[in-house]
């Protein structure tokens, strides 16, 4: 595993992965791409807009992009926390998607994977422990977050 890292984050990824960053008015996007499919996204809003409101524009993009998609409430009623699971058609594959959506010290944070259904024993145990390595740095310490 290799490890990314900035001023306000810090996560391990597969070494044969590529990273990219993208800086836009909202924030931050950081991805890590696999050689296939799949893929590992952490969106970071530091303007702190409401965790659901982050939720409902990601789900929204979900529906504008496909015509087939199923949403499954992935948590209890949490204020500061929104879990959902997607299953999707592309390209005549099914695919499925997690996206969680939480306050963090950075802001309000959007770790968002997504893979082929016929990849998802290799690369979905990879996908939740680049969640599980996400740690927030808050004044020079960091503050680990394992249920990203």
């Amino acid at each position: 595993m290799q490890v990314y890292s900035d001023d306000r984050v810090r996560f391990e990824y597969p070494a044969d992965w590529q990273i990219e960053v993208t800086n836009t008015d909202d924030g931050k996007v950081v991805t890590a791409q696999s050689e296939t499919t799949a893929f590992w996204s952490l969106a970071l809003f530091p303007r702190r807009p409401d965790v659901k409101r982050v939720m409902m524009s990601a789900l929204e993009a979900y529906e504008d992009d496909y015509d087939e998609l199923d949403v499954y409430d992935a948590d209890a009623e949490n204020p500061r926390s929104k879990k959902c699971e997607v299953e999707f058609v592309c390209r005549e594959l099914i695919a499925a998607a997690r996206l969680h959506a939480f306050a963090s010290p950075a802001g309000t944070a959007l770790v968002l994977f997504q893979f082929a259904d016929v990849e998802r024993d290799d690369v979905e145990p990879l996908l939740e422990q680049i969640s599980e390595s996400v740690a927030f740095i808050d004044d020079g310490s960091s503050l680990i977050f394992g249920d990203a």
